[in-house]
């Protein structure tokens, strides 16, 4: 782990990378798809806010554009599409609200993973907690911790 490079994942963000990274991610409502590739030792990851674009500029913050895109990177880099792997993280809903949205995050990156046939090896989505994620790019383990509350110095080193 001493070459690793860590690297905090912000809403609306998408990182693919050869080099080994301990990407770090905090997630609510929102999502995070990690795709790993085994065979070429290289992985990313999306972080998105909503499931869907909706008519405004198309970004990271939007699951289908950010899967869809995290998908090309990791093909841009050398990946063939049938050694992707995947892992799904978040989409915890508040009791207090009757907003689906996280299951709503959740729905669109097992659909979108499936048109494109890729593995989904791990799932730890819905619920009402929060969760904190450290994933390593390059072998594609993943570390998934649940939280009833995120502090400040959660997003940063």
């Amino acid at each position: 782990m001493a070459d690793s490079k860590t690297y905090f994942l912000q809403p609306g963000f998408i990182i693919a990378s050869q080099e080994l990274h301990l990407i770090h991610i905090i997630l609510g409502s929102c999502v995070a798809v990690c795709l790993w590739d085994s065979k070429q030792r290289l992985g990313g990851a999306c972080h998105y806010i909503y499931p869907r674009y909706s008519g405004q500029k198309p970004n990271g913050k939007f699951g289908d554009v950010a899967i869809s895109q995290l998908i090309r990177l990791m093909l841009d880099l050398g990946s063939d599409i049938n050694h992707l792997k995947a892992h799904i993280v978040g989409g915890g809903n508040r009791l207090d609200s009757s907003s689906c949205l996280g299951t709503d995050n959740a729905k669109i990156a097992e659909t979108i993973l499936e048109q494109h046939r890729i593995k989904v090896v791990t799932t730890a989505i819905g619920g009402s907690l929060g969760r904190k994620v450290i994933y390593n790019s390059m072998s594609g383990k993943i570390l998934v911790y649940q939280t009833d509350g995120v502090r400040q110095n959660d997003w940063y080193e």
